[in-house]
């Protein structure tokens, strides 16, 4: 129909005479689809994951200062300085030499009192008395002796690393030189000697199994 004053356009005529450039299309459906997340390059790539990986295995410490060379002292010596382990030291020193010099002590208390004439007349409970003095007196010397010996070890072990029997002569030969030079302590010097000797043995022994575990 006609349009005319009297009888209006409806809203259907009107969009039917609507250019079809004026109306705006939609270019692309797939634009308005939803967007995937973000993939990582590993997932990309499964070759660089995998370097990735044995890169980390190669190298677990990255960290450069993890990897700096050992601090020297001036004597050339990379050992540092642990109380604990200079206790452990002390410990079994004084440990091993009180346990032998009591038993040295005993022994020789013992042959004392039966080749003094005096200390066979004396009464049973003199005989302990002097037997117990002798092991006492003997296990508390080898004790010391034993546990200043392993600190002159340790210490020049840690100061100047000469390898373990180099510390073991360097030691043994200032505490044996201590217990030269004191005439109460003369007396001592063999049974000194055989300590030290004891742990040179020690040693050798320990890195013969050490051999024997590595064949």
């Amino acid at each position: 129909t006609t349009p005319s004053l009297f009888f209006p356009m409806s809203a259907w005529e009107r969009s039917r005479r609507i250019p079809w450039s004026t109306i705006v299309q939609d270019d692309d459906p797939s634009q308005n689809a939803p967007s995937s997340p973000p993939t990582s390059t590993t997932d990309a790539d499964p070759s660089s994951a995998a370097t990735a990986a044995s890169d980390v295995a190669a190298d677990p410490d990255p960290d450069p200062a993890a990897r700096a060379a050992p601090v020297k002292n001036v004597f050339g010596s990379t050992r540092s300085f642990d109380a604990g382990d200079l206790f452990r030291e002390v410990a079994f020193g004084i440990s091993v030499g009180s346990v032998t010099g009591a038993v040295f002590g005993f022994i020789d208390s013992l042959n004392q009192s039966y080749s003094s004439k005096v200390l066979r007349d004396a009464s049973g409970g003199a005989k302990v008395k002097f037997l117990m003095d002798g092991s006492v007196r003997a296990g508390a010397t080898f004790g010391g002796f034993f546990g200043s010996y392993h600190v002159a070890k340790y210490g020049v072990r840690t100061v100047l690393d000469p390898g373990d029997f180099g510390a073991i002569f360097l030691s043994g030969a200032a505490s044996l030189g201590v217990v030269t030079y004191r005439p109460n302590l003369r007396m001592y010097l063999p049974y000194a000697g055989m300590m030290v000797a004891m742990d040179v043995f020690h040693l050798i022994s320990r890195e013969m199994g050490g051999e024997k575990k590595k064949d």
